[in-house]
């Protein structure tokens, strides 16, 4: 997620980011836990969203700021 948060950072870096949704999901996998000690499965339905908005967050608020002024 740390990945796609930084190359969301450059492609987004002007007029930041004014729409994100979180939609991950997978089920049926293995329990094998990741390196973080999470099963995966809770891991990419749950805390992935979380990690990805606080990641561009930075982002959202540029849009929210340049929509406020423009709309």
């Amino acid at each position: 997620m740390r990945s796609v948060g930084k190359e969301l950072r450059e492609l987004c870096h002007d007029k930041g980011c004014d729409v994100l949704c979180n939609n991950p999901g997978v089920m049926g996998l293995p329990d094998i836990a990741t390196v973080d000690g999470c099963d995966i499965q809770t891991q990419t339905n749950h805390l992935s969203h979380f990690l990805l908005t606080h990641e561009i967050w930075p982002l959202l608020e540029k849009a929210a700021a340049l929509g406020y002024r423009i709309g």
